[in-house]
Parts: structure tokens; sequence; C-alpha cells
């Protein structure tokens, strides 16, 4: 008798253990996504600033700092993966000239993590050049060239909505080359970002 009822309680036991298992019908498990939906940065920064100019043999001038600006927006493909465009200006005010480089260009970041903020970003795309004179005659001269960018970054959760992201990028343009002696400008960016997104 008592090993009859010793073999039934093992039993009990034992089925009630796999049901436990088994998720109820009707009950998923829900993972908080991190990355999601439509999403937006505006970033602001300092970018040290070099031109080299094609044929003098005197290689990059000396650093020159001053402040950016960068504007992004795009989509998110999966956990890994966003994709976008974005706006990035740096610009040196003196003396009554205003100097701006711009580019232009699609991006893509890519989160080697899922769980992780760190991100690595890349484009290619459209550069403008210009210098304004503001004080004496009120003309803009400028040049269409050819940008690239490779950053990373850590993007930071403030909220399912928010994040921030420190971040260094390497801006490369080039200008010129046809009839009269090109350049290069090189921009190395130290910024943080607020972004915002859908989810």
């Amino acid at each position: 008798m008592f090993r009859r009822l010793a073999v039934a309680a093992l039993a009990i036991m034992m089925s009630s253990q796999l049901e436990a298992q088994v998720p109820r019908k009707g009950i998923a498990e829900v993972q908080p996504s991190r990355r999601g939906g439509v999403w937006g940065s505006i970033g602001f920064g300092a970018g040290m600033e070099n031109v080299d100019l094609d044929g003098d043999a005197l290689g990059y001038s000396d650093a020159f700092w001053r402040p950016t600006f960068d504007f992004r927006l795009g989509g998110t493909v999966k956990q890994t993966l966003r994709l976008g465009g974005e706006v990035f200006v740096w610009t040196n005010y003196q003396g009554g000239f205003t100097e701006t480089l711009v580019t232009l260009m699609p991006i893509l970041q890519v989160y080697p993590v899922k769980t992780a903020g760190l991100n690595f970003r890349g484009g290619v795309g459209y550069a403008w050049s210009s210098v304004s004179d503001n004080y004496y005659y009120g003309y803009t001269t400028g040049d269409n060239g050819f940008g690239t960018l490779l950053g990373v970054g850590w993007e930071f959760p403030v909220s399912s909505k928010f994040f921030i992201t420190p971040g260094v990028d390497w801006y490369q343009q080039w200008y010129g080359g046809g009839t009269y002696p090109g350049y290069t400008e090189r921009i190395i960016n130290f910024s943080v970002s607020i972004g915002l997104q859908g989810g």
C-alpha cells in the first residue's frame, strides 16, 4: 500500500513539473525593444579641421577647432541596424567672414551587440565648402565636393523613447581636381547627440 502511494505521489510531482515548463495557451513572453521605429537625433560638438592643398607638398595644415552641428533621421531595420540620412555642419566665424563645411549623405549605423549601445556608422555623399563675407560685400563663394563619414558612438537609453549618444566621427571631403588645384578637408568631430525613437 505504501509503495503504491509513493509511486502515485512521484507521478503527480513529475506531471506538475512538466506542466510548469510548458507555456500556457494565450500567454506570450514579451521582450522589451531597445531600438525600433523611426528615429532622429540632434548633436552638438567640437570639430578639429585640417586642410591639404593639392600639389603644395606641405601636407595637412595645423588643427583648427570650431563648433559643429549634426542632424540625423531614419528608420530602424532591426535591433542591430539603423538606416537614415545626416546633415553635418562645421562653422568658423572670424573677422566678418564665415567659413562653412557641410556634408549631406545617407548613413547606416551597425550595433554589433543587440543588447548594447555600441555602434559603428558610415556614409558617403555630397560635400559643400563655402566662404561668406558678412561685413564688406555680402557675397558667398563655394565648392561642390564629395564626402565620407566613419564614426563610433555609444547609445545610452534614458527611457523607451529618448537616448543620448556621445561619439567620435571622421569626415573627409574632396574638392576640385579639374582646371583648378583641388584640396582635401578633414574633420575629427567629438559630439553628444540627443535622440528620439518611435519604438
